[in-house]
């Protein structure tokens, strides 16, 4: 039997901080609207012209579908095909990429 493997992500070190602060925290990551208002500015990134690649649909494909980008789910990280089938049950698009690939190697290969 092989055991899953829960790896804590960014929210449980802003958990350790806002209970003892008792207030509630401003987010600027991934998929907050914060951090690409930034790129944007900062890069002059066109969201219709860039490709938002990651392996984690919460955060990665979520920031890409929010902000208008083409996403990518690389499929050598936390999400699968598998999680994708199970967002388009519970109609969740934002979570669901335009394209996956298995691995990024796969993906520039096809350019």
């Amino acid at each position: 039997m092989q055991k899953e493997v829960r790896i804590p992500g960014a929210g449980t070190n802003v958990m350790a901080v806002q209970y003892p602060a008792g207030k509630q925290p401003t987010v600027i990551g991934k998929p907050a609207r914060p951090i690409f208002d930034y790129l944007c500015e900062k890069f002059e990134v066109q969201p219709q012209r860039t490709v938002m690649m990651g392996d984690r649909c919460d955060t990665d494909i979520k920031f890409g579908r929010d902000h208008g980008m083409f996403t990518v789910l690389v499929g050598t990280g936390i999400n699968s095909m598998e999680d994708v089938k199970k967002f388009e049950l519970q109609n969740r698009p934002d979570l669901i990429p335009h394209y996956f690939t298995p691995a990024l190697e796969s993906f520039l290969n096809t350019m």
